[in-house]
């Protein structure tokens, strides 16, 4: 799957018309956060192995990118555009 100019413009198109409490938008955070919780939980485990910790860590770094991500476009996607006019 790749995402085109057009795409990731319909998907701000359609980010923009979710408002803050939408339950898509709270759903799709509130399962990032899971992830970001329990990769937390796995990498305070008292037996998980450096290896076990480090790809927890990842997971980590990871949903909080896609938490930070998701958050910038939504509120970019909300800002009005500019009226772009054709040259003369």
């Amino acid at each position: 799957m790749n995402l085109t100019k057009e795409t990731m413009e319909a998907f701000r198109a359609r980010l923009s018309a979710l408002p803050e409490d939408d339950p898509l938008l709270l759903g799709i955070v509130t399962l990032i956060v899971r992830v970001e919780d329990d990769a937390t939980q796995a990498v305070a485990l008292p037996n998980a192995t450096p290896d076990q910790r480090t790809y927890n860590a990842g997971r980590i770094a990871a949903a909080m990118d896609i938490r930070e991500v998701l958050q910038v476009e939504w509120a970019e996607s909300r800002k009005p555009k500019p009226d772009v006019k054709p040259p003369k």
